[in-house]
């Protein structure tokens, strides 16, 4: 008797799974971590030599898993997922320990970031959470610092629609001037112009943060921005480098920059705003108040001293 089995990072977009977990597209980058794969599971065992071992077996991973995970990595798993071929395989070992089937998934497997292959060979979907309030927690809108990402919270969404990028872009063209020289240039400066207002609107500060909102963006917003096309590969872009954006920040012109984001801004929404509240609390990057004067009083009255009875006595008579 012998057996195999693998355990790997949870896969990029399942939409089964993520409905079932009530995850966001946000939420999915965030959370993906707490996600574990059953990607190889075999028993070499003759049939009924060796009953309920496969189930027996998957329940003893499921078990020991996330007290492993979180040794090597640092935070314990929470759902495990598997792919069983309806072809070869009834997942029968599956539903008997526990695991739930979802359904089939849509035959895509995954060739290059954000980039899949149609296999035309769906497979069906099985999963199971790690414990009574896992799946509880994971769907929590906010998660405990004990499931949270070791390696940081991720990068800032693109705070504007892809479909409405192909304005902003075609602003910066018009109206901004290339300040570097013709030969050796790989991006478009309103490549450049758009990246770099979307990370400061998205909340970025500092050219790290700029790049790495840059390498975030999928490729349908890469497209609509007229980034790099990559060789060999269709739609495929590259984005610029952090050094790459220091280089460029130091000889734009931050002036013009900051007028054509504002007017295209207005543009967008041309709507004025009528009331601003603040409720009493200072506004981020807000100029200090002056200082107040103190209210000038009216001068009190002087206070009138009584006079001491003066009446002279009366005359007596004789």
């Amino acid at each position: 008797m012998g057996g195999a089995g693998a355990v790997q990072f949870a896969a990029f977009h399942i939409k089964l799974r993520d409905q079932w977990l009530h995850w966001s597209a946000r939420q999915v980058k965030e959370r993906r971590h707490l996600i574990a794969q059953n990607a190889r599971f075999l028993v070499l065992a003759a049939p009924g030599q060796w009953p309920n071992l496969a189930s027996r077996v998957l329940k003893l991973g499921c078990e020991r898993l996330p007290q492993d995970w979180q040794e090597h990595f640092g935070y314990p798993v929470q759902v495990v997922e598997t792919f069983v071929d309806p072809l070869r395989f009834r997942g029968t070992c599956y539903k008997a320990a526990g695991w739930e089937q979802l359904g089939p998934t849509q035959g895509y497997e995954r060739d290059w970031q954000d980039f899949y292959t149609d296999t035309q060979h769906p497979k069906q979907l099985w999963v199971r959470a790690l414990g009574e309030s896992a799946l509880e927690q994971v769907r929590a809108a906010e998660l405990p610092p004990a499931l949270a990402d070791p390696q940081g919270p991720l990068p800032p969404a693109c705070p504007v629609p892809t479909a409405r990028l192909d304005s902003l872009w075609e602003r910066f063209r018009k109206q901004m001037t290339d300040p570097r020289k013709a030969r050796g240039v790989r991006h478009k400066l309103a490549s450049f112009l758009t990246l770099i207002a979307l990370a400061v609107v998205a909340g970025c500060k500092g050219p790290h943060a700029v790049a790495e909102f840059a390498h975030s963006l999928n490729p349908a917003q890469r497209g609509r921005l007229r980034c790099r096309p990559r060789r060999g590969g269709p739609r495929e872009y590259d984005v610029p480098s952090e050094r790459t954006f220091r280089r460029l920040l130091k000889k734009v012109d931050c002036e013009q920059l900051k007028e054509v984001l504002t007017s295209w801004m207005q543009s967008e929404d041309p709507a004025a705003l009528q009331i601003v509240h603040a409720d009493g609390k200072v506004l981020k990057n807000a100029q200090p108040a002056p200082p107040r004067s103190p209210p000038s009083r009216p001068p009190r009255p002087s206070p009138v001293k009584s006079r001491p009875n003066c009446k002279s006595p009366r005359p007596t008579r004789p």
